[in-house]
């Protein structure tokens, strides 16, 4: 052994190896040294002590077999540092460099603020001086020259648990530079990057510049005059707009401290109190408003503070509809939208509170994955230290247990803000019909985006809101009650006679023509008529009364039965030579119509139209269902029902007149074509005329 001519402390060990064996032993200690000084240097490190400049060589002057040699396995620092930087760990968000780089002066002037000093306030300072320049300054707590030397030269060592875990008392605040690489990530951006630092125990002259080019190139320190803290200047690689400044920042943070300024200035708030991840959507939103509700609440074992927000039209009421309709755009109103973030820096913003794997935006409808919400928005702010957050802050490692209390925190909280909604809803309704018009329409924006089946009688999946629905429609909404004699009335659904009122019909289906004939055939003196679907299933749910609702939601329970409603008239001789599948009425509701189909009828055994050209209505008994009455007091009818008379019964007119009804019924009420209609139309005119000797010219056949 000896030390090495030109000096310097290198130790050079002389081996006279003959054999491969003893070349492998020698080479394997020579890495066992190595690897013993690199744990001693780390030692060093931790301790802030800098390490002496010893190195070990190993020379073998007797070893003869030169094509022999013994390398060792090296990290090149450019691809680790690219996939630390990449989209591994950040994700395809822009600009993360700067949220860790904020969060470190953030952490900095806690760490100084948590030592005691006295009359300290803290300060941080974010500029960007040009397009390529940013400089982040903060008057924390600052490091020393072993600090600088041992950490920042280290990728994935963290400065702040290193050099300070060990000695850091109970209360101090866990930091979110844990992870050691939030450094490294201003590499992604930058040309260059100056620190210039200074510790509050130290003199002016004693600070630290650090100047770095590349984590994979050499960086230099001097010693410089300084202020107290930390200041970063990054020289940016591509120009960083004034605008694009302000929206990284918007991305990255939720809220800032008040001690942080930031220039330009990027209006973002303070507080989660004063953050709204609604209004992050600004014109997008149109005119309306929003409803709030925020608090803490502890998950599992997560504190966290929350804020729920609800996007509500103030107008209901007066809504258009078609192109002048002013709502928000489907992509600030059409999902349920989650907000993760811890002590204001945003983690990530989802659709949905369970997404599917397709997160196409355009193409994303609510649904029971996000419990069939619409214009919800949660915030969920982790306290720093009991965050449950990957080491990009880009996604939450959330089990599925804590999915399951968020869920139940936003539905204990929507029960509590759905009294506000019917209460701000109907707040500018001038009268009656108007607030009930805006109660349902806020109700069934929020808890009934999609349309519900016609069976289903619940206005919402789940009992909490269901009922919370229910009880707010009660007791704020009144009710639309119609009388047989034409009386109209808006009253409390409480002060409805369950003796005399006891059904409920969609509006659509008043107006049709046989729902008067279905109020005469079930003797109904008073009904509540609702506007759609989502106010059946209300009175539904907040029928306060012993005796049952019956609710009518489609027209084909206005025909369940249908001999009461259209009576089939089996009078004369026309009707026996009808299809099966038709049938004659003298029924009011045809109006001037001749026909008038009848709704299919779930669980109903109806003749089909197959089965209506195999046989005659006389083969056919009166409890099997037509599909579509004839209006026997209809000109066409009447006429033909003449012609049969006039013929006593030849065989030659009842084939006559069963082919042209036929024709009627297959070729002009059963097509769809409105051109084959009136084509075939005016062909069975000519044979009418022929027959009956009556003119039929002025019947149109929308007429019919």
């Amino acid at each position: 052994m000896h030390v090495a001519p030109n000096g310097g402390d290198v130790l050079v060990f002389d081996l006279a190896a003959t054999e491969r064996r003893t070349f492998h032993l020698a080479s394997e200690a020579l890495h066992s040294i190595r690897r013993y000084f690199t744990e001693l240097d780390d030692l060093w490190r931790k301790w802030q002590l800098i390490h002496p400049l010893l190195r070990f060589e190993l020379d073998t002057p007797n070893w003869v077999d030169r094509s022999m040699n013994h390398h060792e396995i090296r990290v090149d620092p450019r691809p680790v540092t690219e996939i630390l930087m990449g989209q591994a760990l950040y994700g395809d968000r822009q600009h993360v460099w700067l949220r860790e780089l904020i969060q470190n002066a953030v952490d900095a002037t806690s760490m100084r603020a948590k030592s005691g000093e006295a009359d300290y306030t803290p300060a941080v300072h974010v500029e960007r001086r040009s397009e390529h320049v940013v400089v982040i300054r903060d008057n924390g707590i600052g490091m020393t020259y072993q600090q600088v030397v041992n950490q920042l030269s280290v990728l994935g060592r963290s400065g702040w648990r290193s050099s300070a875990e060990a000695q850091q008392p109970a209360d101090m605040p866990a930091f979110f530079g844990r992870f050691g690489i939030g450094f490294a990530s201003v590499f992604s951006a930058a040309a260059a990057v100056d620190v210039r630092t200074r510790t509050s125990g130290s003199r002016p002259v004693d600070g630290v510049l650090v100047q770095f080019t590349a984590p994979d190139r050499p960086f230099y320190t001097d010693f410089t005059t300084c202020d107290i803290g930390t200041e970063i200047t990054v020289t940016l690689t591509e120009p960083l707009k004034a605008s694009q400044f302000r929206a990284a920042l918007q991305d990255l943070f939720a809220y800032l401290p008040e001690f942080l300024h930031a220039s330009p200035l990027p209006g973002i708030p303070s507080s989660l109190a004063t953050f709204s991840a609604v209004r992050r959507h600004g014109s997008a939103l149109a005119d309306w408003d929003v409803l709030t509700r925020e608090g803490r609440a502890q998950l599992g074992t997560h504190e966290v503070g929350f804020k729920v927000e609800l996007l509500h039209d103030p107008k209901p009421h007066c809504r258009k509809s078609g192109r002048d309709a002013k709502t928000p755009e489907f992509s600030a109103i059409g999902f349920t939208s989650l907000t993760f973030s811890a002590d204001g820096v945003r983690i990530s913003e989802r659709k949905g509170l369970r997404p599917s794997k397709d997160r196409d935006s355009s193409r994303y409808y609510a649904t029971s994955l996000d419990l069939n919400l619409s214009g919800l928005y949660l915030t969920i702010d982790f306290a720093r230290d009991h965050a449950p957050v990957l080491a990009s802050r880009n996604e939450l490692g959330a089990a599925e247990d804590l999915q399951d209390e968020i869920e139940q925190l936003l539905v204990k909280e929507l029960v509590h803000l759905v009294p506000d909604l019917v209460r701000a809803a109907g707040a500018s309704a001038r009268g009656p019909e108007d607030r009930r018009r805006a109660i349902i329409q806020a109700l069934t924006d929020v808890f009934r985006p999609r349309a519900g089946y016609p069976w289903d009688t619940t206005f919402h999946q789940i009992p909490k809101l269901n009922r919370a629905c229910a009880q707010a429609y009660f007791a704020n909404c009144p009710v639309l009650v119609n009388s047989a004699d034409g009386t109209v009335r808006h009253v409390p659904l409480s002060e409805v006679d369950p003796q005399v009122c006891s059904i409920a019909v969609a509006k659509g289906l008043t107006e049709t023509p046989v729902f008067p004939a279905f109020v005469r055939a079930e003797q109904i003196d008073e009904w509540l008529v609702a506007m759609n679907d989502s106010e059946l299933a209300l009175l539904k749910q907040a029928w306060p009364h012993d005796a049952s609702l019956k609710t009518v939601y489609s027209a084909s329970h206005l025909t369940e039965n249908f001999q009461a409603v259209l009576p089939e008239s089996r009078t004369g001789s026309l009707w026996r030579l009808l299809r099966s599948d038709y049938a004659l009425s003298e029924s009011t509701a045809f109006g001037p119509s001749l026909s008038l189909p009848l709704p299919r009828l779930r669980g109903a055994r109806s003749v089909t139209r197959v089965q209506g050209i195999e046989r005659r209505r006389a083969q056919t008994s009166t409890t099997e269902r037509p599909r579509v009455f004839l209006n026997s007091a209809h000109p066409v009818i009447r006429a033909l029902e003449a012609s049969l008379g006039r013929s006593d019964g030849e065989p030659s007119a009842d084939r006559a007149v069963t082919a042209i009804l036929d024709s009627l019924c297959e070729q002009v009420i059963d097509e769809t074509r409105i051109t084959v209609r009136r084509s075939r139309w005016r062909m069975i005119q000519e044979e009418l005329a022929r027959l009956t000797g009556d003119d039929f010219t002025h019947l149109a056949v929308e007429d019919l």
